[in-house]
């Protein structure tokens, strides 16, 4: 039996988690480890990693490439202590990253799908907490996880230039390990404190949204409230299936529309901002949930087009 092959991946899962990677594929990667050691495959060789991405669970091709990927991770670390380790080359399987083309909401849908929640039958008290859910994905482009394990004790205060201050929320649960303070626009933060002082006192830490002190369930939201949200808004016939998570893009591209509005300096440097308010770890990703609407590539044409060095 493969026992150092399973020892070698228990130990590469545990230094990945350490250094901040949630590994949510662990459980993928110890079936290859099962996988082999049901056939005395003692090391990881690229036809064994070949064979098993094509033969276990979904075989779609961006989920070959998915496994294939984990497990040259796997092999890059154990190759350092057994040199007859195999790292499957990149590129071995078609599919790549695959990634939906999002749907951008206007503001008029983003308000029909808060009207929704009053309109879809959900438990009491559960039509305020997804009414306010929304609006607070819609107004920060934050993650479902992150909005959902927020507690009310996260609402801070930060001190602005010019004497000014904004409410924050601290998001300690972030992708990855990681953790930011994000400040809020005015209308948001009001809505935010309203959500706060109308909870119930309860033992500390008190969730943010919750339905009868229990803390609501992205997976809820994602499988059974949204799809009934968009039929009672009337955008579930679109030809592009808005995801929750595209709320999330579309608060990055609206972003972009205001600054080109405004006529703010220096937009390019400005994507490092919103890649920090987002959470994201590198800019490129923030790229990707930036989409060429027509307001957006307008805005864009006629400030591209004034004189070098105008005022913009």
């Amino acid at each position: 039996m493969s026992r150092p092959l399973r020892a070698g991946a228990e130990e590469y899962v545990a230094m990945r988690c350490a250094l901040g990677h949630q590994m949510g594929n662990a459980d993928t990667l110890m079936r290859f480890v099962a996988w082999c050691e049901a056939r005395q495959i003692e090391t990881v060789t690229t036809e064994a990693a070949l064979v098993w991405a094509s033969q276990e669970g979904r075989s779609s091709p961006q989920w070959k490439a998915q496994k294939l990927s984990m497990v040259r991770g796997l092999a890059r670390h154990l190759a350092w202590t057994d040199p007859a380790t195999q790292v499957p080359p990149a590129g071995l399987a078609p599919g790549g990253l695959f990634r939906p083309v999002p749907f951008i909401f206007t503001d008029a849908q983003v308000e029909d799908l808060i009207s929704a929640c009053r309109q879809v039958r959900m438990k009491p008290g559960k039509p305020g907490a997804c009414a306010f859910l929304i609006g607070l994905l819609a107004a920060t482009g934050m993650r479902i996880s992150e909005a959902c394990g927020l507690d009310v004790s996260d609402i801070g205060r930060a001190d602005l230039p010019h004497g000014q201050a904004a409410t924050t929320l601290a998001i300690r649960h972030a992708k990855n390990g990681s953790a930011r303070t994000i400040p809020l626009h005015p209308t948001t933060a009001q809505a935010v404190l309203r959500r706060a002082a109308d909870m119930p006192a309860g033992p500390e830490p008190m969730p943010l949204i919750s339905v009868a002190g229990n803390r609501f369930k992205p997976s809820a939201l994602r499988n059974h409230i949204w799809p009934q949200l968009l039929a009672a808004a009337g955008i579930d016939t679109e030809p592009v299936r808005p995801r929750i998570h595209c709320l999330r893009h579309c608060f990055a591209v609206k972003s972009l529309v205001s600054w080109y509005r405004t006529g703010a300096p220096d937009i390019d440097a400005r994507i490092g901002w919103l890649s920090a308010y987002l959470g994201h770890a590198n800019p490129a990703n923030t790229y990707w949930y930036l989409q060429a609407v027509p307001e957006l590539m307008a805005l864009a044409a006629a400030r591209a087009a004034k004189p070098w060095g105008t005022e913009q």
